[in-house]
């Protein structure tokens, strides 16, 4: 999967890595995020890539930057709007 940034959300090319998940898949996402000891709650980034999370976690294929992911990109089609 290639590097995948919020950015994206405004480059609207035809790959999954800017497909949008569905709201439940984002807000639990954020939830996870929120709950990490590197989640600047004031800013809403994360201290490992920098991301704005609110956009990041919408990406179908952006995951989690830590070694070990909390969260993984999204393949199934279930799970994208």
């Amino acid at each position: 999967m290639t590097d995948v940034s919020p950015w994206d959300l405004l480059q609207r090319r035809n790959y999954i890595a800017n497909k949008e998940v569905a709201k439940k898949v984002s807000k639990e996402r954020l939830k996870i995020c929120k709950g990490c000891e590197n989640f600047n709650h004031l800013a809403k980034t994360c201290g490992v890539c920098h991301c704005v999370m609110p956009f990041k976690v919408k990406l179908a294929g952006a995951s989690c930057p830590l070694p070990i992911p909390k969260w993984k990109a999204v393949t199934n089609d279930e799970e994208m709007q």
